[in-house]
């Protein structure tokens, strides 16, 4: 068969979401059916305890204390008598495997970082920063990010499905202690002119052989007037773990959210009836004007620390996972139409 049909590739979430907006779609659907509210639905199939599901995942924290608080902190039942308000509870699954690699390097009063997976955008020198800060106690200002590079570590995977910070960062703390018990070696104890100022070279590669998964929960509020879609508020409650930067978690979030938005808003691929593609640039692809973003945004985070050096849990695919299919309740509340596709726009409201 020959087709000119664009090829498909990994977005941020890459099956996540739309994995996640069919079975949110259906416990809604369910909710309406027999009456109930989508949050008590919820709540009602949500476990006490760490379960295993029926596909073989295995689920670390218990869903319905974590969705309880993720509603009162959301203040859910007060906010959803007044607005159009839609809701999703998921769970992420980061790309832990095969591991990740760091290394540092130091002299000349600087320290060098290297990771296995580059960063194009995610901010990864910021943690780094801070993770050398907290462990060898390094100014921020003495510490680069260097590039990626395969002549310069043994092994590196790559930046992709919210791994970074939890394989990376672990790389990282590991290689930080290696190279403080190094300075240790040659001066009998550790300070931080001693590393600063004598080149030593310390590098590690972790990997996490169990599942890393974390609960995580949206709402959205909107509104619709004149074929457009007003998202009025953006509310998450996601467990991190260990925050290790919280000005990097915000650009994150408030980065994937309007991902997620152009999803269900805007963003697609469309051909003429003969076949011929109309969206033939980026400028064409639906991306979100500055007049599309959430009049607001409610950031709030739980921090339940994991069990890897770093202490970290995903988060980049998390705002793609569960915005759509709350953003799409809340489109269907305010239409009396059920949203089964997107995007949604104009035309189609």
């Amino acid at each position: 068969v020959i087709t000119n049909k664009s090829p498909m590739g990994p977005y941020r979430g890459a099956g996540r979401p739309e994995a996640s907006f069919i079975m949110e779609r259906m416990i809604d659907l369910l909710a309406d059916r027999i009456g109930k509210d989508p949050a008590d639905v919820r709540l009602i199939n949500a476990s006490d305890v760490p379960f295993t599901s029926p596909t073989g995942l295995q689920v670390m924290d218990a869903s319905r204390p974590f969705l309880e608080k993720a509603l009162k902190t959301m203040n859910y039942y007060e906010i959803s008598k007044n607005e159009k308000t839609g809701l999703s509870f998921f769970v992420l699954i980061p790309s832990t495997r095969p591991g990740q690699s760091a290394r540092i390097v130091s002299g000349d009063g600087h320290i060098k970082v290297y990771l296995g997976g580059d960063t194009h955008g995610q901010g990864h020198e910021a943690w780094a920063r801070n993770i050398i800060k907290e462990y060898l106690n390094v100014d921020e200002s003495l510490v680069t990010l260097e590039n990626g590079d395969t002549k310069e570590l043994d092994e590196g995977v790559g930046a992709w499905g919210s791994r970074s910070a939890i394989v990376g960062g672990s790389a990282l703390v590991n290689a930080c202690k290696k190279i403080r018990e190094q300075v240790k070696s040659k001066f009998g104890e550790y300070a931080p002119d001693k590393l600063l100022n004598n080149h030593f070279d310390a590098q590690d590669f972790f990997s996490a052989d169990f599942s890393l998964n974390s609960l995580n929960a949206n709402m959205i509020t909107a509104r619709v007037l004149n074929r457009r879609v007003d998202v009025t508020g953006w509310y998450c409650y996601y467990d991190l773990g260990n925050v290790l930067d919280m000005g990097n978690v915000i650009g994150q979030i408030q980065g994937g959210a309007l991902e997620g938005i152009g999803q269900v808003l805007s963003e697609g691929i469309k051909y003429s009836d003969d076949g011929q593609l109309i969206t033939n640039s980026i400028s064409l692809a639906g991306l979100l004007k500055a007049d599309d973003i959430p009049d607001k945004f409610h950031i709030h985070i739980a921090e339940n620390p994991s069990d890897v050096p770093s202490h970290a849990k995903g988060l980049g695919e998390s705002p793609t996972i569960g915005t759509p299919s709350a953003l799409a309740r809340a489109i269907e509340l305010n239409t009396g139409r059920r949203v089964r596709i997107t995007p949604i726009g104009p035309d189609y409201l």
